[in-house]
């Protein structure tokens, strides 16, 4: 289970920043904002840059305590960690995938 979880953190990671990378190219498109408030929010505030840095550091740490939770918990709150987890990924999978849809329009 330790394997496991250890590769899904790292994938997610990774898939965490492909997507702040695809993101950010996407936004130097004329015409592309990002459609969420909170991020919007931090871009305007902190630039792109440093607000698509914030915001995957935000996600690395939320896999991260998912994942710690995974391996350290109890057997019942191990295995929703683990859930959480993977669909924490499937969804940065889907993330990824609909940046880089957009980006072959």
């Amino acid at each position: 289970m330790i394997r496991v979880t250890s590769v899904l953190f790292a994938f997610g990671s990774l898939l965490t920043l492909i997507d702040a990378a695809l993101t950010r190219q996407l936004l130097r498109e004329p015409g592309m904002t990002e459609r969420w408030l909170p991020v919007r929010v931090l871009m305007d505030s902190l630039g792109v840059d440093v607000a698509l840095a914030v915001c995957s550091a935000v996600a690395v740490a939320g896999l991260a305590v998912v994942a710690w939770g995974a391996v350290r918990a109890r057997p019942p709150l191990a295995s929703v960690a683990f859930f959480v987890l993977c669909i924490a990924v499937g969804a940065r999978v889907c993330g990824c995938a609909n940046n880089f849809g957009v980006m072959l329009r």
